[in-house]
């Protein structure tokens, strides 16, 4: 919890302490000062290129995953629409025909709501580049320096 301001910038005290007082830990400790060692850590045991490569590997392993994924649900959402598409294609041929029926009315306004229901999911679907696509297409002098 921001317990205040001093030289040191913003403080930190324990919650715990500052609102029930049932903590003995009363020390204040910089922000500052814990984004720091944070960071240092980070750079001591994060930045070595075998953990950056490693990283990179597995980004680009979940990307393709997620993209396949994705790919794979529009196609079916895609094939689906189509279907309903004939469908309602076929109602609306029946009702133009001599005394549609009660139920054919019905049929056709849930498969209306359905196909529009679904031309939403599949907008939202539309694949984006991803910054792994954006990776690859970076010239291999610039790749290795991240």
């Amino acid at each position: 919890m921001v317990a205040g301001n001093d030289k040191r910038g913003p403080l930190l005290l324990c919650t715990r302490m500052k609102e029930t007082g049932l903590c003995e830990n009363r020390r204040s400790v910089s922000r500052l000062a814990i984004e720091s060692l944070v960071l240092k850590g980070i750079e001591e045991n994060l930045a070595s290129p075998a953990l950056i490569a490693e990283y990179v590997r597995e980004y680009h392993r979940a990307s393709r995953e997620l993209h396949g994924s994705t790919a794979h649900r529009r196609r079916d959402l895609e094939k689906r629409l189509g279907n309903i598409n004939c469908s309602i294609s076929k109602a609306v041929d029946a009702l133009l025909g001599d005394n549609p029926s009660r139920a054919l009315r019905e049929r056709l306004a849930a498969l209306e709501a359905e196909r529009d229901q679904i031309e939403a999911t599949i907008a939202d679907i539309v694949p984006r580049q991803s910054s792994s696509t954006r990776m690859r297409r970076m010239p291999t002098g610039k790749r290795s320096a991240i």
